[in-house]
Order: C-alpha cells, then structure tokens, then sequence
C-alpha cells in the first residue's frame, strides 16, 4: 500500500471505551507507517500516546459529554447533529487530497453524531465503518433489554420496542436514544448508504448481517492486542476464577457469585458497578478489588485457575479475553458473547447457558479438577502463541482492506 491520507473518526482522544482505544491506536500505528493521518474527535483530552507523531494530525475539539454538559438540553443536541465536529470535518477535507483518501469511523454516537457521518457519505470518497457496537440496528446499541436482564428480540423502533424501556433509567433517556436513532436512520440515512463495513468477530457479524444493505461489503477485523508472551501460568497453583471488568447487569456477574456459593469456589471480580451490592448479597466471601491498574489485572488474572466472562448480551469483542489466553488460562463464557470463538468447548475452556447459574457452577466445578485445568491451560496457550494476534498484523490487514474499499469508488 502506497502512503494514503486516512481521517479516522472516534468520539473520544482518550481511552474512555474500546473502540475509541482502537482507534487511537491504528492512528498512531498508521502513521508510524508513514500514512498522513487526522484523527477527528469530539472528547479530550487526548491520550498522550498522539503527541509527537510528525504524520499525525489530532483534531479534538474538548467537548463535554451529555451529562457533563453546563445544559444537558445543549449536550443532547450536540449529540444529535454536531454541528462544530462538523465544521471540523468540512476543514479537514478542504485541505485533504480527495485523490489519495479514505475515511474510517470507529464510534460516534456519543457525541461525534451521525451529522459527521453523513458528511462523510455525501463526499463520495472512500469510506469504511467499523462495528464496534450494535448501533446502527438498536437504540440503546447492545440489542439488551436491562430491567428483563434479557437479550432484547423486539423490532427496532417497532411498536414493542419504543413502548418499553429497556434501561434502568428515566424514560427520557431512552426516548432520547430513540430520537438519535430515528435521526442516523432517517436524517442522515447512514444503514442504507453503507458500502464497506468492519466487524471485530464474526460472532457480531452474524447478529448485524440480517440488518445491513444486500450490497453491503462486508469483512471481519479483530482488533489490534499485542500480549507478551510470558511463561504459562501454572493454573493448578491456583484456586480462584476471575472475573474483568464493569459490574454491570448486561454482562452478569452476578450469576457468577451464584455460582461460585454453589461450587464452593473462591471468586474475585476486578472492576466496579452498580452490581456491587448484589455480588455480595449472593456471595459474601467474593472478593471485589474495584479498579485497579492495568499491571495489577495483569497479576490478578496470572494468580487464576481460569478467566470467566459470563455476559448475556451480545458482547462483540472482550479484549480481557485475549489477554487471558495468553497466559494459558482456560476460559469459562456465556454462550451469547463472542469469546465462544476464541475458546474451544472442552479443551481451551467450557461454554455455558448464559444466565443459568447451575450450569456456570458444573464448569466450575469440572474446572476445579487439576487434570482439567492443567490439559487446558497447556491446550490453550499452545493454540494461542502458534498464531498469536497483533497489532502489526491488524495494520498489515487494515491497509489491504482500505486498498479494496478505494478500489470501489
């Protein structure tokens, strides 16, 4: 690939989600390669590993997020159309060869807006969008219904879903999302105009497929990790199952501590949420470390028996996963998040009925044998570093994906 001029999307400069990660990251690596890169977003400040790059332009205009807004009422608008990312965007192509371009968006409902997008889409250049949510299908962009504690089958923006309010919030917040969407889909008309869309696992491709354009191409991108390897964790050492990340309902760790009281297993769940209390209230021997730094997750997951993501909603691509199959540990998944594509049933861990805390606890139970947890622990890390993933590799892949969106327009 020759050198491009690539405008990278994102919501936010700094490492508030995993698609804004990603898309830090791939600006960064890009114009190591000497790619003239501009990221554009919306929220600051920016990370401090985009100073200093000479082919790297960051255009973060420090906006504040809805809630954080001096008037909600302004921060929502913004959200809906925002019209000084927009300006922002117009500059940025006005001085961009449109000969030599491509446009990626990562993320930009928070606060990006679909006004963006569109603009992207009415210049006619090369344009791709990655996948790194439900979005572009649901309202509230997880296909969850959080009061139900349920995945959400409902018609998007049908009768049934805008009579029910699938958040444990005020109901102003869900016809907030409802008006956002029914602005990307019928303002900005963004799903119908796709041509080249990403996914982070075929898993989330498989849960978006039935709702994009027939003509629409299509490509599964996992996103850039780079573990270091280290010697395989003796998992027979250990005792404790670990758990990474929020405590929130949709990804259910609280069937978890049930699970664990009924295995008679310890369990720690590196994180914090609003599930704190009810962990507790089902298993008072857990232990919940709250936010710890990344080095300390690190240590926490090498002093493991296995990793458990025990998610029931449609989880498109848990890093943490990666991260725990580096080290040779097993791990146990819900059946409804994309980890299952990384973990072989019965040999580099155990898929269970999301949900259900009887069957969580039988894998955690078989799990407790060392026999099992030594063959799987040496299964999983040899699969793991015979093909390990990369960032090098997620570039190498991404600027042959931008050659074939360009090849098209």
């Amino acid at each position: 690939m020759g050198t491009r001029e690539i405008i990278i999307l994102a919501d936010a400069a700094s490492l508030i989600g995993g698609a804004d990660k990603v898309a830090i990251v791939t600006s960064v690596e890009l114009a190591k390669r000497g790619h003239n890169v501009t990221l554009l977003t919306a929220m600051g400040p920016p990370d401090t590993m985009l100073e200093g790059l000479e082919n790297l332009t960051v255009v973060c205009l420090n906006q504040p997020e809805v809630d954080q807004a001096e008037s909600r009422w302004k921060g929502f608008q913004t959200q809906l159309w925002n019209k000084e990312a927009m300006s922002s965007f117009a500059s940025i192509l006005k001085r961009t060869d449109q000969r030599n371009v491509v446009i990626h968006a990562h993320c930009y409902l928070k606060l990006l807006s679909s006004g963006v997008i569109e603009q992207a889409l009415d210049s006619g250049l090369p344009f791709l969008m990655t996948m790194h949510d439900y979005g572009i299908a649901c309202p509230n962009r997880l296909f969850y219904h959080q009061p139900e504690k349920a995945i959400c089958h409902r018609k998007p923006m049908g009768a049934s879903c805008l009579s029910t309010n699938c958040l444990k919030a005020a109901p102003y917040r869900k016809a907030g999302m409802v008006y956002r969407f029914w602005v990307q889909e019928h303002r900005a008309k963004i799903r119908e105009r796709l041509k080249h869309v990403a996914f982070v696992s075929e898993f989330s491709q498989r849960i978006l497929d039935p709702f994009l354009p027939k003509t629409c191409n299509q490509y599964v991108m996992q996103n850039p990790v780079d573990p270091q390897k280290e010697e395989r964790v003796d998992v027979t050492a250990n005792q404790v199952f670990t758990y990474v990340g929020r405590l929130v309902p949709e990804k259910d760790p609280v069937t978890l501590a049930i699970a664990a009281r009924i295995a008679n297993v310890p369990v720690t769940f590196v994180g914090e949420g609003p599930e704190r209390v009810e962990i507790l209230r089902e298993n008072p021997k857990a232990e919940i470390t709250g936010w710890v730094r990344p080095e300390q997750v690190h240590e926490k997951l090498r002093e493991s028996r296995a990793f458990v993501i025990p998610s029931v909603w449609y989880e498109c691509s848990p890093l943490v996963t990666v991260e725990a199959l580096s080290h040779g540990l097993p791990v146990i998944c819900s059946n409804t998040n994309a980890s299952q594509e990384s973990v072989e049933d019965g040999v580099t861990g155990f898929h269970f009925e999301a949900g259900n805390a009887e069957s969580l606890a039988e894998k955690l139970t078989e799990m407790n044998s060392n026999d099992v947890a030594d063959s799987m622990s040496q299964a999983t890390y040899t699969r793991f570093w015979d093909d390990p993933p990369s960032t090098d590799r997620h570039i190498n892949e991404l600027e042959q994906l931008y050659e074939k969106v360009i090849s098209t327009y």
